[in-house]
């Protein structure tokens, strides 16, 4: 994402996917021995998983989220930009796995959780108030 840019919603579909998919293999590893609705709750598929509405997100939450969402957002750009010119399988891994830390890092560094922040992201389209916050709060990040 281009930080001078107008956040597009629909990227938020893009980075949920494939945050999911990186935060699922990451804990795949850790949670094998564990029963199969405590890997659905590491894997950020909580059964009782919910859209989360504006007035249940308060704004350093939702700066937390953003702040997230945007350096997730250019670790995962890296990545992708690293992979395109990458022959390499073993090298492949290195930078996936790589990436992966580095935005498991920026979540504990903003103090959210993966599902947390997958639950948000989910969240903002199907909210309007919400979506209108998260376009400010970007505004605000970005400038700031």
């Amino acid at each position: 994402m281009i930080r001078g840019q107008k956040p597009l919603l629909g990227a938020a579909a893009l980075t949920a996917a494939m945050f999911l998919v990186s935060a699922g293999s990451a804990r795949a590893q850790t949670t094998q021995s564990q029963p199969p609705s405590q890997q659905q709750q590491a894997q950020g598929q909580s059964p009782n998983q919910g859209y989360l509405s504006s007035s249940q997100i308060d704004d350093q939450t939702l700066e937390q989220f953003t702040r997230s969402y945007l350096a997730i957002s250019d670790i995962q750009q890296k990545e992708k930009d690293q992979l395109a010119s990458e022959p390499d399988q073993a090298r492949v891994q290195a930078i996936k796995k790589d990436a992966n830390q580095r935005m498991m890092k920026v979540l504990d560094d903003h103090k959210l959780t993966v599902e947390k922040f997958n639950q948000i992201l989910q969240s903002i389209p199907k909210d309007q108030e919400l979506g209108k916050r998260f376009i400010a709060m970007q505004s605000r990040v970005v400038k700031g």
